[in-house]
C-alpha cells in the first residue's frame, strides 16, 4: 500500500492499493517477495522451499531458498503459474543464483520448462557443484517454447544434505528478436 503524508510528514491520506503490471515486452518478471506464483510438486522436499530475507544471489532481498532440511534424497520441484504469450518465439531468460556448497556428491539443480504441469519437462539449465560454492552468478540463456501456455520449474535432485542452501532471484523472461543456434 501507499501512504500520503503532507509536506511536514503529518498528516496521512487515504490508502490506496494497486496491482503493478508487467513492463512491455516483459513475458515474467519473478522477483520472489511470495511464493504466490509457485507450488512445490515435490515428490520429496516440498517444505524445503520459501522466501527468505537474503541477497546471496547477488540481487535485491527477499530471494528464493531451497534448504537442504529437512534433509532428503531425491527429487524436489518447484512449479511457477503458467505463463503465456501470443505465439512461441525466441526468448531470452535471466536469473541470478548462489549455491552454498557442503559436500560431494553434490545434487543436480536447474531450471526446466513443462507443459503439462509438471508431468514431463524439458531441462533449459543444470548444474551440479563439485568441491566449493557455485555462484553469486548471473544466468542467461535463450529458448524456444513447443508452444504457450508453459511453467518453469526450479528443481533440485539428489541429497539435499550435500548442499547448504541454494538461493534464486530475479528470474526475467523477454522476447529475444533472433535465437542464437544451439551449442
Amino acid at each position: 500500500f501507499i501512504v500520503c503524508k503532507d509536506t511536514t510528514y503529518s498528516t496521512y491520506g487515504p490508502v490506496w492499493k494497486f496491482t503493478t503490471e508487467f513492463p512491455p515486452g516483459y513475458v515474467f518478471i519473478e522477483s520472489f517477495n511470495n511464493l504466490s506464483c509457485w507450488t512445490a510438486i515435490g515428490p520429496l522436499g516440498q517444505v524445503n522451499w520459501s522466501i527468505f530475507p537474503s541477497s546471496n544471489s547477488g540481487g535485491d532481498p527477499p530471494e528464493l531458498k531451497l534448504s537442504w532440511s529437512p534433509s532428503f534424497n531425491g527429487l524436489s520441484q518447484l512449479l511457477s503459474c503458467q505463463i503465456e504469450m501470443a505465439a512461441p518465439n525466441c526468448l531470452f531468460l535471466s536469473l541470478r543464483h548462489f549455491c552454498d556448497w557442503y559436500a560431494d556428491p553434490a545434487p543436480f539443480m536447474g531450471l526446466a520448462i513443462t507443459y503439462d504441469d509438471g508431468l514431463t519437462s524439458t531441462i533449459l539449465w543444470e548444474f551440479q557443484p563439485v568441491g566449493g560454492n557455485v555462484g553469486p552468478e548471473e544466468i542467461s540463456i535463450s529458448f524456444i517454447p513447443d508452444s504457450t501456455p508453459f511453467r518453469l520449474i526450479m528443481y533440485l535432485n539428489g541429497d539435499s544434505f550435500n548442499i547448504d542452501d541454494w538461493y534464486v532471484d530475479e528470474i526475467i523472461i523477454v522476447p529475444y528478436i533472433s535465437c542464437p543456434p544451439p551449442y
